[in-house]
């Protein structure tokens, strides 16, 4: 690994607040709007849907990224590589990536696929122990070198089927959203029987702002999302084979009601796909309202939520989709005219666009094989689609707006290296792409490292 000259940039502790687990009241169950999933199409207003911001919060904060993507010394008259914002290769080319740091491993284990979030610098990663229906998940804090910050061991959850933990930043905060093994008795306790809900929020420095909230529905609650508006946030997942919303506030805090009040935004479809279903949200500026897909059984739906709840746009079919029990996932991003959104369908990576009401506008294909785990970012208007290939490599494939590739923006991370199940992170401000993944070789688990890279533009 070739050394750089820039240094790391200070990262600010964010005070902790010390709070105690609050109380948790009883199970109401009672639904604000319900509708049954729709194969047709519903009626929408306009959406402007700003792609995700990966970079500071607050242009003023300092930038702690792994690495300083501008000139080193914007004074100087050599134009090279580095001071025109690109890192040199091996070769002294401006490659699409360039990698920052060796692998540091997160996670050492059998551990599930992982997520994870960048926070100004700080990473959080999502850990989820593989073997037993009887795990304790985790959240891993660290810093730019990998130094370690604080793990936070989460309520028990299931370690058979595949169950994520989601991640976000906003406000200065880490929020961390899963499912836990529940008692099947309303009572939200730590137990066996139902899939209940559960919400945490962290400071950067690894302390803990908001130690629990729970909720969801009588049952099963898998793979929750959660998404920022700018003042709240809009959360969604599955019961079973319904897709349900619960807006919570700046402070992921309910706006109202209990741990039940939750609103019903599809009906049964008649699959119970529930460990199998996936969800996704994204919020849209211009319509005051979340884009929220679902794939339940082997269809992908889609419907707009406004911030506290209200039916925006019906649940419609989009298109024929694929999960799977333990392992896979697909991953969206607005646009002022639509939704860009990549997925798995069995055998080959989807690129696709949909319009503001769900109606479909392009589906192409960019990669065929063995890829179960596609997420992306969107940077310097082109869309970068992580997944990995039948080797277990990590591929990053750059799309553009009309969903054509472009190979020479597209790459293998880490080339020889086994990284299955690549989830990225993306900070602007920096051009610092962080990818954690496994290195699990056989669908078994595996231990969990996180690398960083520099974006070139």
């Amino acid at each position: 690994m070739r050394a750089f000259a820039i240094a790391l940039a200070i990262v600010l502790a964010v005070p902790a607040c010390n709070c105690g687990e609050a109380a948790v009241g009883e199970s109401d169950a009672g639904v604000r709007d319900a509708g049954a999933l729709d194969s047709g199409m519903g009626d929408a207003g306009d959406i402007d849907a700003g792609p995700t911001d990966g970079g500071p919060e607050d242009a003023g904060e300092l930038d702690a990224g792994p690495m300083d993507a501008g000139p080193e010394d914007a004074g100087e008259a050599d134009a090279g590589p580095e001071d025109a914002g690109c890192f040199a290769g091996d070769d002294g080319g401006c490659p699409p990536v360039v990698a920052l740091t060796d692998a540091q491993v997160v996670c050492s284990g059998n551990y599930q696929p992982p997520t994870v979030v960048a926070a100004d610098g700080v990473y959080a990663v999502g850990c989820n122990p593989m073997g037993s229906q009887n795990v304790t998940p985790e959240v891993h804090i660290v810093d730019a070198q990998g130094t370690p910050l604080a793990t936070h061991a989460l309520y028990t959850a299931d370690g058979y089927y595949y169950t994520d933990i989601q991640l976000g930043f906003h406000d200065g905060l880490i929020q961390a959203l899963y499912e836990y093994n529940c008692d099947d008795n309303g009572s939200w306790q730590v137990g066996w029987g139902w899939n209940c809900i559960d919400r945490r929020v962290y400071a950067r420095d690894g302390g803990v702002v908001s130690p629990s909230l729970v909720y969801g529905e009588t049952g099963h609650n898998g793979h929750p999302v959660l998404a920022w508006s700018g003042s709240g946030f809009g959360t969604a997942w599955v019961s079973y084979d319904a897709l349900y919303f619960r807006a919570l506030d700046a402070n992921a805090d309910f706006v109202d009601g209990g741990p039940g009040d939750n609103v019903l935004v599809a009906g049964s479809n008649g699959s119970d796909a529930r460990n199998d279903a996936r969800t996704k949200i994204a919020w849209s500026a211009a319509a005051q309202g979340y884009g929220v897909f679902a794939i339940i059984g082997t269809e992908m739906y889609f419907a707009r939520v406004g911030p506290l709840g209200d039916i925006q746009v019906p649940a419609t079919s989009v298109v024929g989709a694929w999960s799977q029990t333990f392992s896979g996932q697909f991953d969206v991003i607005a646009s002022p005219d639509g939704f860009f959104v990549c997925y798995f369908d069995g055998s080959q990576v989807h690129f696709m666009k949909t319009d503001l009401q769900g109606s479909l506008v392009f589906n192409q294909v960019i990669q065929s094989g063995d890829f179960r785990f596609p997420t992306m970012f969107e940077a310097d208007g082109l869309f970068y689609v992580t997944s990995n290939d039948a080797n277990r490599q990590a591929l990053l494939i750059a799309v553009d707006s009309s969903g054509s590739v472009v190979p020479e923006r597209s790459v293998t991370l880490s080339p020889g290296t086994v990284m299955a199940f690549p989830m990225s992170a993306y900070e602007a401000a920096s051009r610092t792409l962080s990818v954690v993944s496994s290195d699990d070789t056989a669908w078994s688990g595996g231990n969990i490292s996180l690398r960083h890279y520099h974006l070139n533009p």
